[in-house]
Formats: structure tokens, sequence, C-alpha cells
């Protein structure tokens, strides 16, 4: 969308441009009266001065267009890298998310693994933005034996169609993990899901050698 800056530079652009055909025009018009014979010793004159001023508003036509473009490529520039910042900041959990997406209530104990195997199916069908019991799981965090208890609350971002029947399918991971527990495991959707802002890391003992 043009802001007020844009605004300015094409009007000076135009503007410029407008002189330029209107002094184009005056100089055919100068050109046809000098051509006389009474006036032909100042024809080389006339041409030369108006062949310099339509020079330097071709090149002040030239600046301006090219600085124009230029404005615009920073900000596009500006725009992309904004965008990629934002998207590794939701991967990292450094911000909380929100949108639509699936709610898992497990009432029955995991062992390491089958959360690690959970979490790692989530990620396998698209989303990154995942918590257990309202802990932001980022691809840097590393799940612990025993640290998450039951019963488990696991939010997921995402489509909430998608998450819903590939979590749910035959041969899924809900059918491995649950076995004959079936009635244990609770799939929600919801089109108002929170995703917490994670943990952020801190290098204690880390140091930058000079």
């Amino acid at each position: 969308m043009f802001k007020r800056l844009d605004y300015i530079i094409i009007g000076i652009t135009c503007f410029l441009l407008g002189i330029f055909l209107v002094s184009q025009y005056l100089a055919g018009k100068q050109i046809k009266k000098i051509i006389q014979p009474e006036n032909t010793e100042v024809l080389a004159l006339e041409v030369a001065k108006l062949t310099k001023n339509n020079a330097d508003l071709r090149h002040q036509i030239t600046t301006l267009t090219s600085d124009l473009d230029k404005y615009q490529n920073s900000k596009e520039v500006a725009q992309k890298v904004k965008n990629e910042l934002s998207t590794l900041q939701l991967v990292n959990g450094e911000v909380s998310t929100s949108g639509q997406g699936v709610v898992m209530r497990i009432d029955k104990p995991l062992s390491q693994t089958q959360i690690v195997d959970l979490v790692n199916a989530l990620r396998n069908i698209g989303t990154y933005l995942i918590s257990i019991n309202n802990q932001r799981i980022t691809a840097n965090f590393f799940i612990p034996n025993n640290y998450f208890s039951s019963p488990y609350e696991i939010k997921a971002l995402g489509n909430k169609t998608v998450l819903e029947s590939a979590l749910t399918r035959k041969g899924g991971i809900i059918e491995q993990i649950a076995g004959d527990d079936k009635s244990k495991f609770e799939i929600t959707t919801t089109d108002n899901l929170i995703i917490p802002q994670g943990e952020l890391i801190e290098f204690r003992f880390a140091k930058i050698e000079l």
C-alpha cells in the first residue's frame, strides 16, 4: 500500500514528465518559428538550448524513477525480513500465538517415548506450535523422563480438520498409544486455541572467546 512519501515521489515524477512533454510541444513550435530565413542565424543556438533543457528533464525523471524503485525495493526487503523474523519467533516459541487447532486430553500415564512419538507425529502432520500442560514444546526443548504427569492436555495449532483426521485415523498415533484404553483419549477441535510463549533460552555457562 502506498504511503504519503510514495505519492509525493510519484507526484513529482508526473509533474516533471508533464513539463517535459509541454517543452517538447513548445520546442516544436519554436523551431518552426525560427526556421524562417531571417532567423536561421539563431537556429543552432535555440536548438542546442532546447536539447539541453530536454536532456536535463530526462535526467531528473530517470533519477526520481530510480529513487522510487529503490524505495519500493527497500520496503519489500524490510517486509520480507519482518515476516521471516515473525515466523522464526513463532517456531522458537518466543511469542504466544492463537488460532484454530485441536486439544487432546489423555487420562493415562505415558512414557517419555510415547510423548516424544506423539509430538513428532504432530510435527509430521505439519504443526510446530504445540504445548503440553501449558508448556510450549519448541524444536530445542528436550522432554525429560517423567517431566509431564497425567492427565495431559496437549494443544496443537493448525488446520483443525486435518489435525483431527490425522490423529484419529486407523493405525494413527492415538491408536498406537491408546491400545485398549481409547476411552481415556479425548480430542476436541476449536477455533480459539492459545499456545503460550515458551521458555527463553539462557546461556548461563557459555562465553564468547575474543
